[in-house]
């Protein structure tokens, strides 16, 4: 019941930031478009009516049993967005604002964050069903060669323990409740407060290496998720297929990490270049940052998807293998 309650959160809490906090930018994105000349604007159009043909074709496609669709989709939609926003707010002179906190693109990875601490708690669902099953088969089996074998009384104690949080399932459980905290860290900027906060406990002066701690806790994120899904091999080696995506996904974000490192100032840019040059890498090179932090949300949002699908394809063949077997053991019975 707790978690169907947090499943409800999850959708309600992403609902309510994409609608009251991007009106003002669907307002502006509507005024730069009207302001545009009549070349750019077809051009413009152009462009995004190509990649919302793929993006819709793509999501028609998600019917069929290939994941190959939904990964497109994804990956489209996030390619789409990015875009859309660099061509909407340039004009405007906007650009900085949509990328930093607070604007466009932040709102966006939230709604996917959350995106994907829901796909995890169906994952975590669909796997418990299954633990049950698989628990309640390896108890009658135990009882079964306990009987042939007649070492010991037919009433045995065997309790299986079909509490899933105490076993590999719950590796589910803890990636959704993690995602759901990255996506109120990007909202809240919590660890944004926490090297702050850092800063005036421990009574630090800001330098340029200091102020770049809060970049290190987002790649200590990426280091422990590696170290939990370590932990938890047992229970990931059935999704193995979804292994290039979780990859890329990793890499992406420590990508990522490490352009929030050198961009946080401007001081190891003027190191290696002139003041000119860093001047107009600094203008740009935010939009790399935050593209590759959508991107990297976009690959684990597919290698997620993809572990949901196969975790209800596999309850579904379980419960057929299981069918059958009774059907066999009633017929022999007879």
């Amino acid at each position: 019941m707790l978690l169907d309650f947090w499943s409800l959160f999850l959708v309600a809490v992403s609902g309510r930031w994409w609608i009251d906090r991007q009106m003002s930018f669907v307002s502006n994105a509507w005024q730069i478009l009207k302001s545009l000349s009549q070349v750019r604007r077809y051009i413009f159009l152009c462009i995004m009516e190509y990649m919302a043909n793929v993006v819709y074709n793509t999501f028609v496609m998600l019917h069929t049993p290939s994941h190959l669709a939904y990964s497109h989709f994804v990956i489209w939609l996030n390619l789409l967005v990015i875009i859309s926003t660099v061509v909407i707010s340039s004009p405007q002179g906007a650009l900085e604002q949509q990328f930093d906190e607070g604007g466009f693109i932040t709102y966006f990875s939230v709604i996917q964050l959350f995106v994907i601490a829901y796909l995890a708690y169906r994952v975590f669902k669909q796997r418990s069903k299954d633990y049950a099953v698989e628990y309640a088969t390896a108890s009658e089996t135990a009882r079964s060669r306990t009987r042939n074998m007649q070492s010991i009384p037919t009433k045995t104690n065997i309790k299986p323990n079909i509490n899933p949080w105490k076993s590999q399932i719950a590796i589910w459980a803890i990636i959704s409740f993690g995602f759901a905290f990255l996506a109120l860290d990007d909202l809240w900027m919590i660890h944004e407060r926490l090297d702050m906060a850092i800063h005036r406990v421990l009574q630090w002066e800001e330098t340029g290496v200091s102020d770049r701690l809060d970049d290190l806790i987002v790649g200590l994120y990426g280091i422990v998720a590696i170290a939990l899904l370590a932990i938890y091999r047992h229970e990931l080696k059935r999704y193995k297929a979804v292994l290039p995506q979780v990859i890329a996904g990793f890499a992406i974000l420590f990508v990522m990490v490490g352009i929030d490192v050198l961009a946080n100032r401007d001081d190891i840019f003027l190191m290696l270049l002139s003041a000119e040059a860093t001047e107009g890498i600094m203008s740009w090179i935010f939009v790399l940052e935050e593209g590759c932090k959508l991107l990297s949300e976009g690959f684990f949002m597919i290698a997620i998807y993809c572990c949901w699908q196969m975790a209800k394809r596999a309850h579904v063949e379980r419960l057929y293998a299981l069918q059958t077997s009774d059907r066999e053991s009633a017929a022999t019975v007879r």
